[in-house]
């Protein structure tokens, strides 16, 4: 049985007040955002807002893709990722 996929990733915004970082997580089955967090900063909290976001609304056991970028290789998100049986995924 295939595992299904999600990918996460952050794009940076610039505003008349700085920039603003958007972390998404898409659901690559449905092509829908199940999860996102947006904040001022590019601290670890942000992506683990959206992965979070991303495993309430899902089941766990996804195999979860992004890039190899400090904030996903983090131990708090591979740690997250370990605790809900999710697979990480990283290019």
């Amino acid at each position: 049985m295939r595992r299904p996929l999600r990918a996460a990733d952050i794009s940076y915004i610039p505003t008349g007040e700085g920039w603003l970082y958007l972390a998404v997580v898409l659901d690559l089955g449905t092509r829908k955002v199940v999860g996102w967090a947006m904040r001022d900063h590019l601290r670890q909290e942000l992506t683990i807002a959206a992965l979070t976001m991303a495993i309430q609304r899902q089941r766990p056991g996804l195999i979860d893709h992004s890039d190899r970028g400090s904030r996903y290789a983090a131990h708090h998100d591979q740690k997250l990722l370990k605790a809900t049986s999710s697979v990480p995924s990283m290019s």
